[in-house]
């Protein structure tokens, strides 16, 4: 049974859309660098301001070994859906 040109097009459509799933499926890896507001030593946990994000501190995981002070320069790893790292300092406290 031969594919006519019809079938042969939805095939290509059929590969294109899996292909494309697959590719928003992968997460996306960012880093940026920011100032932490707050550190939670127990948890790990800084609130860090990264930069261009002038409202709003997110909650980042330490992953450093490093006590975070405020206003401590760090490197902030996002990967989604996993979250965000901090994973190097920016700066010298």
């Amino acid at each position: 049974m031969a594919l006519d040109e019809q079938d042969l097009t939805m095939i290509r459509m059929l590969i294109q859309a899996q292909t494309n799933q697959i590719r928003t499926a992968i997460p996306t890896v960012l880093l940026r660098p920011g100032s932490v507001e707050s550190f939670a030593s127990v948890e790990q946990v800084a609130q860090v301001l990264v930069d261009g994000d002038d409202t709003v501190a997110v909650p980042v995981q330490n992953i450093t070994g490093f006590t975070l002070t405020a206003g401590q320069r760090v490197m902030v790893l996002f990967q989604q859906p996993h979250g965000a790292f901090v994973i190097g300092l920016a700066a010298p406290p």
